[in-house]
């Protein structure tokens, strides 16, 4: 096959130095090769010392993937050249030259190569200006890949750090609610059982009437129901959060559970002058609840606000049916709450700054499993307050089920 001078570029630049007869002299001496498309000409892995001058057609460079697909990395076009680098080392071929188009090739070994360098000094000084665009080129690749990788593992540092901060953040949280149940531990369990070690010995030790005897006795059963609760609580928040609270369905009248906590709680607020008044929805649907769940979710609101409710003052238990929710609230007129404090009311061991009115304790508990237990049964949770000292109303809201 004849070629013409022009046809022999590097890098899209034509050689203008070389003679035709320098020309003629490649052609005659190199091997000319033709591959139909689709052929393999090199293949990645293999071993080989040719080198190809593409005189006609189209070679597609590809390298392997780790899925054993292989990936085009680059083009060669008529007057380009590859596989150079079998002439400087002998090592196995870095990719796959395959032929897009029916191609011609100028093949050299490595002996032959010599050979025309050595006989055409034009040759040699143009193919040392192409190796060393190529060689710049690939450095450039190399370059921006090493860039890519380099900004990936920045990445990936940033987001281990990220996770290691979560961690240790985690571990920071789990180490405060550990203090607090230690605090709960050594405080609020502590109290309870000195009163009750106090009246039990004075019960043991001492000659009191009957009247005297049966108040003592109710205050040592109401300093073992404060444990109990505090403990309740602690096991609840305990199962909650590692998903192992299982509430046990079933229909249930939430106006009748209602009514029955109330009543629970009339004789403690008796004992501080408070009025509970009940206004409770007409003919309301059936709710699909854990009763003794929701009812603790009751007792917890209904103790927090006669626990800040001020002597002659009255407390509001209402429900009503809004769209497809059932809403229950607890309405006091005590000591109220800040914005700060409506902002943490439901979080775990979160004292707020209103104070008891009857010098009752708190854990830091019952809002928070309020919330928690709501939040099972899909429900919601709220508060609202004008302000300190002008009283609270707790809220939540349970989906009815709809009707079959």
């Amino acid at each position: 096959m004849k070629a013409k001078k022009e046809r022999l570029r590097f890098n899209a630049q034509l050689i203008d130095e070389l003679r035709e007869e320098e020309m003629e002299d490649l052609l005659k001496n190199a091997d000319v090769k033709i591959f139909d498309k689709g052929d393999v000409i090199i293949e990645e892995g293999g071993i080989g010392e040719d080198f190809f001058v593409i005189l006609e057609g189209t070679i597609s460079i590809s390298k392997r993937a780790s899925d054993n697909s292989y990936h085009v990395v680059g083009t060669r076009y008529a007057g380009e050249f590859f596989g150079e680098m079998a002439l400087l080392e002998e090592k196995p071929r870095s990719a796959r030259a395959t032929a897009l188009t029916q191609a011609a090739l100028m093949v050299f070994n490595r002996e032959l190569f010599y050979k025309i360098i050595h006989n055409h000094p034009n040759v040699f000084l143009e193919f040392i200006r192409a190796f060393s665009y190529r060689l710049r080129e690939s450095n450039k690749h190399m370059i921006g890949k090493l860039e890519l990788k380099n900004k990936e593992l920045e990445k990936r540092v940033e987001e281990r750090t990220f996770k290691l901060k979560e961690k240790n953040n985690q571990l920071a949280r789990l180490n405060e609610k550990k203090n607090e149940i230690l605090r709960i531990c050594a405080h609020d369990l502590r109290h309870p059982i000195t009163v009750i070690q106090g009246f039990t010995e004075i019960l043991r030790e001492t000659k009191i009437d009957d009247d005297e005897r049966e108040d003592y006795f109710d205050e040592v059963i109401r300093h073992c129901i404060k444990m109990v609760n505090i403990i309740n609580g602690l096991l609840d928040i305990s199962a909650i959060e590692s998903g192992n609270l299982v509430l046990n369905i079933q229909p249930t009248d939430m106006n009748e559970l209602i009514q029955a906590r109330v009543h629970f709680f009339e004789l403690l607020a008796s004992k501080k002058s408070i009025q509970i008044e009940l206004d409770l929805a007409a003919n309301a649907p059936e709710l699909r609840i854990d009763q003794i769940k929701i009812g603790e979710v009751l007792d917890n609101l209904l103790n927090n606000a006669l626990k800040y409710s001020h002597p002659e003052t009255t407390v509001a238990v209402v429900s009503k049916i809004d769209n497809n929710e059932m809403i229950v609230m607890v309405r006091d007129q005590g000591q109220g709450l800040s914005k700060e404090d409506i902002s943490l009311a439901f979080r775990e061991f979160q004292r707020l700054s209103a104070q008891p009115t009857g010098n009752e304790t708190s854990a830091g508990l019952g809002l928070a499993i309020v919330k928690r237990l709501v939040e099972l049964h899909n429900g919601r949770v709220g508060v609202q307050s004008p302000g300190p000292y002008k009283g609270a109303t707790f809220w939540f809201s349970l989906p009815i089920p709809e009707k079959p």
